[in-house]
């Protein structure tokens, strides 16, 4: 046990974001998940193991790229389909598997998006 505070200040860092630009491209290739899934799949399974700010790097990265394997600019109606499926999904899981312990200010720009 540290002396003073520093052991409060090290339990309450963020852990450093697991999803690389990289990982996320493996899993957007990924040939076993269905199709158009990659990106509620892998919020769910963030949230379901308490990474709540990582799941705000899938969303972005599905906005932008698209919810298929390949790249392309989506339109508005994709994103809104993007952004209903993820807050769906992670509606629907908080059931089984519960909400995230911190950081639920990162998942409301799904929530504001979708409106």
């Amino acid at each position: 046990m540290l002396h003073g505070g520093a052991d409060r200040h090290l339990r309450t860092m963020t852990p450093p974001t697991i999803m690389t630009e990289a990982f996320l491209s493996a899993i957007r290739k990924n040939p076993l998940l269905p199709r158009h899934s990659w990106y509620f799949v892998s919020g769910v399974t963030l949230s379901a193991l308490n990474r709540p700010e990582d799941i705000s790097a899938v969303y972005k990265l599905a906005i932008e790229k698209g919810a298929g394997t390949s790249d392309s600019v989506p339109s508005h109606i994709e994103k809104l389909e993007i952004s209903r499926k993820m807050r769906e999904a992670l509606i629907k899981s908080a059931a089984v598997c519960g909400l995230p312990k911190v950081g639920m200010t990162k998942c409301r720009s799904i929530m504001y998006y979708t409106g």
